[in-house]
């Protein structure tokens, strides 16, 4: 729900929307920017997909590219689309709730050990 939540948030929305209207211009700063937050967050999920093909708890022979995977079922959602361009109505906690667990079931599904 975090990831999501996040994703959805007035000020990210707000940031990623000004920050592709100027990629062009402000190249350095759309690189700060994915440095500072996508990548440092697929940088933890990525680590602590290696620690549960590890553990055994799941198997993922390439945990970036599941990672990768796996953030995409949330940035890639109708829900993330929506709130995006401003197209009413603004998502409600259980349609993200059940969008949530049904994302992170099929990711788990796709890497049971």
């Amino acid at each position: 729900h975090g990831l999501l939540q996040l994703l959805i948030s007035p000020d990210v929305m707000n940031m990623e929307r000004m920050l592709m209207a100027e990629a062009r211009e402000k190249q350095k700063l759309t690189k700060l920017f994915y440095e500072a937050g996508p990548k440092r967050v697929k940088a933890l999920i990525a680590d602590y997909l290696i620690r549960l093909d590890r553990d055994g708890a799941l198997r993922v022979p390439d945990p970036v590219l599941a990672t990768h995977v796996f953030t995409s079922l949330f940035k890639g959602s109708d829900i993330c689309l929506r709130f995006s361009m401003n197209i009413p109505p603004k998502p409600r906690r259980d349609e993200i709730e059940r969008y949530c667990g049904h994302a992170v079931a099929t990711f788990l599904a796709a890497h049971h050990p």
